[in-house]
């Protein structure tokens, strides 16, 4: 896989985020692969670590902000 981005919001943001996800996703082709927590977290997942470790092995990271 080639690149990796990951995807920082609020949960006021998550709609956002969840286009912003699949925006890439087409975009891209697989050519960039995402971690979008509103996507790619599951249930019981230990949550700290699952996104510690998706920041630690990103090549960049998209922070939405809004008011």
């Amino acid at each position: 896989m080639g690149y990796k981005v990951f995807i920082s919001f609020t949960e006021a943001d998550k709609k956002i985020a969840e286009g912003l996800n699949a925006f890439i996703a087409r975009g891209f082709r697989g050519d960039v692969s995402t971690y979008c927590s509103a996507v790619d977290m599951r249930a019981g997942m230990k949550w700290k670590e699952e996104i510690q470790a998706h920041l630690n092995n990103s090549d960049a990271i998209v922070c939405l902000v809004t008011p």
